[in-house]
């Protein structure tokens, strides 16, 4: 590709990458969700990343004879952002499908950036042969690798099994574009590890397209289509962080059923809950989020996340949609 239809393609790239990351921000605040104020943190991350690659790419094609330790200080920028995306990518799996051990997990998380970015420093991570415009990799970059590429597999094996039980119930389309972009940015990253494993030296005079952030642009436009209307309906409703509407876990019109109202309090009762407990899955079901909770009854974030916590328990399900799910069933 040349290399100023590049430079037009990543800034095309980042400016999607941007409005969607202001549509992430607006849904985490409406829905009060951590995992969504977490996916926020990793979209902006990723986003800035493109941004950097953007700016390098400019550097290359238009600056004459660039620094080389300015080059190589973007570079090594830029493989930092590569750890944290990995680190910010499995914080949100983490919470998107409620994992258990996730402040262990969190935590080996931030280990394994920390060491990556400590290893990736010179003078035992890369060398510079300012020179040549050439940077080696020496074995502090090696362990960045590693983590990086295993927490990228560790991120593609939570996504596809989160699509196989469908985690909080997120939206099929949703999981499945998430799963796919993991799984594209493993397969970009396995093949440029072979890549420096055949010539561990890489010019700083060059800026190459991430392939990734193409079905990043596709997960954006996701994002963005499907991402801005929030619709809370009556019992039985359930919002979705993709696909905005919310969806009928029961197919049935409720109109048509003898006081639908009176069945789903009968179902209620018979999951065994306590009072404080039935009023939170009460306003489950007419679509409040976890926000319009704890402002209805007059209780912290954490109240509510700790009560919907009991009420998996007692209802033996997984999450919010399976929650709906077994209400519905039973009424």
């Amino acid at each position: 590709m040349a290399p100023h239809l590049s430079l037009v393609v990543r800034f095309v790239v980042v400016g999607i990458g941007i409005a969607a990351t202001l549509v992430s921000i607006l849904r985490a605040v409406r829905s009060g969700r951590e995992d969504h104020a977490a996916f926020v943190i990793f979209w902006t991350v990723f986003t800035l990343s493109l941004a950097l690659n953007l700016v390098r790419g400019y550097i290359v094609t238009n600056v004459a004879d660039p620094s080389p330790r300015t080059l190589l200080l973007l570079m090594a920028i830029s493989m930092d952002l590569n750890f944290a995306i990995v680190t910010t990518v499995l914080q949100y799996l983490h919470r998107l499908g409620s994992v258990r051990g996730r402040r262990v997990r969190d935590a080996a998380a931030l280990v394994g950036l920390l060491v990556s970015v400590v290893a990736l420093a010179p003078p035992w991570g890369v060398e510079l042969d300012a020179a040549q415009a050439e940077v080696r990799f020496l074995a502090g970059a090696w362990i960045g690798e590693g983590y990086y590429l295993l927490g990228l597999l560790y991120s593609v094996i939570l996504a596809w099994s989160f699509v196989a039980r469908r985690a909080r119930g997120e939206a099929p389309a949703f999981l499945i574009v998430m799963a796919i972009f993991a799984t594209a940015g493993l397969l970009e990253s396995s093949a440029s590890l072979v890549r420096v494993i055949a010539n561990p030296t890489a010019r700083l005079d060059r800026a190459p397209l991430i392939y990734s952030s193409l079905p990043y642009v596709v997960y954006a436009v996701f994002l963005i289509v499907n991402g801005g209307v929030e619709e809370s309906g009556g019992p039985g409703r359930v919002l979705h962080f993709a696909g905005g509407a919310g969806e009928e876990p029961n197919t049935r019109k409720t109109e048509s059923r003898e006081d639908p109202d009176a069945r789903l309090r009968a179902a209620i009762e018979r999951l065994g809950l306590s009072e404080r407990e039935r009023e939170v899955v009460a306003l489950v079901l007419e679509g409040r989020s976890n926000k319009e909770i704890a402002d209805q009854l007059f209780v912290s974030l954490a109240t509510v996340k700790t009560h919907l916590y009991r009420i998996y328990r007692k209802a033996s399900v997984p999450s919010r949609y399976g929650l709906i799910r077994a209400v519905e069933r039973s009424a």
